[in-house]
């Protein structure tokens, strides 16, 4: 094993070992990053749950905590196995695929550079579909540029297969299908490849894509005729038309609602809408290649934002001088990829964005997406020039994004881990101290993580509420106990804002309320319900 392979492996190794304990403080569903996860669970509970048809989900993600939760203990545990997994294979699948595109030395710099993203880091913590897709599709991405050098048919069933698998955790890893055939048609036309064998590839890629897909096109194909049948269409419509705020329009329009039906309400909105999450994807791509997080700003002091944007400054006018350097040297060596294999990742890339900017464009769906941005920011490095003057700039420019990046995902991490989980296990305690039963039931402004790990019967507040009307729809609904917390129920609820701020004193009571416990931040709130004490 030479050097470089060496030290990659050393550098996995140590994130794994690094990602196993911050998962071991990762006890509770985080919202809003966690927020799909209990949807998973619960058809993790059993094979035909798992199975059953989700227009918005695949059976894959599911299938995998079924079978591995009799070996982890838990669903939860399960999941936190299978996002391990998935980060040290986009680790590995991306450190593969730069050696292929940019040779040993600069494929190590890639693997530093997406070890060192808090992007990375996000989801490689948090728990859903975003790693284990992201890994399967660069690794099908990475297998298909193999192809593309070798020219051999196994590849393509291996690109194929890898594709079926991402496929079996999101719908949108549909969208490889199609570039390759594009790719392999280009190809053949441009007497790249002689058509027989163009043929061959795209047959074999098919072939195999759609026999690992198979589950997934058997049962949609049973249960609507179509085997590749989605929901994506009320997706497209909430991007539009739900302003982001899943609570309060997400059950505005049915599930059954397709694209062209979107189309037709109104042709220029949607038109719009495309057009600025395109724009805003550029933005995001640019931002998440450098390393930059608003938590790690937002959690700063004013020093350290000062900093942070000094560093940001810096990075944009390195990266503006390292590409005006590097504009007459692309065809230098320290760049190994031929233009079919750049021509192919890149028509993933557009088309991908293109797809999602029609529903909205988030971080997280675009984690597939940074180990292809991260790789052009590498080969501009490798492409300032020969002198010790262009040398000294690149290497000052890489040290100041590594250390960007890794500050970034330090203070990125630390906030999630100890500000953002919510307080499950103190909450717990606190019924447990008032003397709460199981059976007991909680309403609470944000249900999910109290619901899933706390084992009491807690349930979501109606919305609507007022200080007038809460205590007697608290005992309509039979509830013993009140869980009010800020991020939830400050925007949702502001009628009940003084319920965030009670007189910090254990037994008030505050029109029928009993606080019993309170923690400051983030404020979350606990009371008895005692309606015969008004």
């Amino acid at each position: 094993m030479k050097a470089s392979a060496r030290l990659a492996l050393a550098l996995v190794l140590l994130a794994a070992i690094a990602l196993v304990v911050a998962q071991s403080q990762h006890r509770f569903l985080t919202a809003p990053y966690e927020n799909d996860f209990v949807g998973f669970a619960t058809r993790a509970d059993s094979l035909e749950a798992a199975l059953e048809l989700n227009g918005f989900y695949p059976l894959g993600y599911p299938l995998f905590l079924w079978a591995l939760r009799p070996c982890a203990g838990s669903t939860y545990t399960a999941a936190q196995v299978v996002a391990i997994a998935s980060a040290i294979l986009l680790l590995t699948a991306t450190y593969l695929l730069g050696r292929m595109l940019l040779g040993a030395r600069m494929a190590l710099l890639l693997l530093t550079a997406l070890a060192l993203n808090p992007y990375w880091w996000q989801g490689a913590l948090f728990l859903g579909t975003d790693m284990p897709w992201a890994s399967l599709q660069v690794a099908a991405l990475g297998a298909a540029v193999r192809a593309i050098r070798r020219e051999r048919t196994a590849l393509w069933l291996v690109a194929g297969a890898l594709t079926g698998l991402a496929y079996l955790m999101r719908y949108t890893a549909l969208i490889t299908v199609p570039v390759v055939w594009l790719y392999l048609a280009v190809a053949a036309m441009r007497k790249l490849t002689e058509r027989r064998v163009a043929l061959q590839h795209a047959a074999g890629y098919t072939l195999a894509f759609v026999l690992v897909a198979l589950p997934q096109l058997w049962i949609s194909w049973q249960a609507t005729g179509q085997p590749f049948f989605n929901l994506q269409g009320k997706n497209v419509w909430f991007g539009v038309y739900g302003s982001g705020d899943w609570r309060a329009h997400w059950s505005d329009i049915s599930s059954q609602i397709s694209i062209w039906q979107v189309f037709r309400l109104d042709p220029l909105a949607l038109l719009r809408h495309w057009g600025v999450e395109l724009a805003k994807g550029a933005a995001y791509t640019a931002v998440m290649s450098s390393g930059a997080t608003s938590t790690a700003y937002r959690y700063g002091s004013p020093a350290a934002r000062l900093i942070w944007g000094a560093i940001a400054a810096l990075l944009g006018a390195s990266g503006l001088t390292l590409a005006w350097r590097a504009r007459h040297s692309w065809q230098g060596a320290s760049c190994m990829a031929s233009w079919r294999e750049i021509g192919l990742l890149s028509g993933y890339a557009l088309c991908y964005m293109a797809s999602i900017a029609l529903v909205f464009v988030q971080p997280r769906l675009l984690l597939a997406m940074l180990p292809l941005s991260l790789a052009a920011v590498v080969a501009l490095m490798g492409h300032v020039g020969r002198t010790a003057r262009a040398q000294s700039l690149a290497t000052w420019a890489i040290a100041f994004w590594l250390a960007f990046a890794a500050m970034n995902g330090a203070v990125s991490v630390h906030y999630w881990l100890r500000e953002l989980q919510p307080p499950v296990a103190q909450v717990t305690r606190a019924l447990q101290t008032a003397g709460a039963m199981p059976e007991d039931r909680l309403l609470s402004t944000f249900e999910m993580p109290y619901a899933y790990h706390s084992g009491y019967d807690v349930r979501p507040l109606a919305a609507g509420l007022t200080m007038d009307d809460l205590l007697t729809h608290l005992e309509g609904e039979k509830a013993r106990f009140l869980l009010v917390e800020e991020m939830y129920g400050a925007r949702y609820w502001p009628q009940l804002g003084a319920l965030l701020a009670p007189v910090d004193n254990q037994g008030v009571l505050l029109n029928g309320l009993e606080l019993i416990w309170l923690q400051d931040k983030p404020r979350v709130v606990l009371y008895r319900v005692r309606a015969g004490d008004r």
